[in-house]
């Protein structure tokens, strides 16, 4: 017997399995990746409250050129700065790294920095131009760009 509905936002990304292990609890560790963003167009609940949509994929396809502004530096360093971490090591490994495209610097960026999953979502919905922005200042009022940035870093 179904419970009720499952909330949701109205835009998401699909997901590719890359990988999966039942771990030493018993419960399946699934390793994802995000593959295309989607904005939900429709919605309806099946009487087992499966909810069914009708989405529309979001442009991010066209691989935008690297912006030479300031937001899109920041955010390019900061990334390339995380994405050097020892602790990173496992992860990188399973990047695919595309360091022309503005889309997957600032959807790394956001996955990387720790945030409310709420704020994550918020950011995520935003166009590339948008997203470059807010992280910007995300990071410059958590001093993490800048001369302050190399001890907050570790």
């Amino acid at each position: 017997e179904a419970g009720v509905p499952a909330s949701f936002h109205a835009v998401g990304t699909t997901c590719g399995i890359v990988d999966f292990d039942q771990l030493e609890d018993g419960t399946l560790g699934v390793t994802g990746i995000g593959q295309r963003r989607f904005s939900v167009i429709s919605h309806g609940v099946e009487p087992d409250n499966l909810i069914v949509a009708s989405v529309e994929y979001l442009d991010d396809t066209d691989r935008p050129e690297p912006s030479e502004n300031a937001a899109c530096e920041i955010v390019t360093g900061f990334l390339r700065s995380t994405l050097g971490r020892e602790d990173l090591a496992e992860y990188r490994e399973t990047l695919q790294e595309d360091w022309g495209n503005d889309n997957w610097i600032s959807f790394q960026t956001a996955e990387l920095f720790p945030m409310s999953p709420q704020s994550r979502q918020f950011i995520l919905e935003m166009d590339v131009e948008e997203r470059m922005q807010e992280l910007r200042h995300i990071l410059e009022d958590n001093k993490l760009v800048g001369s302050d940035a190399d001890s907050r870093l570790n």
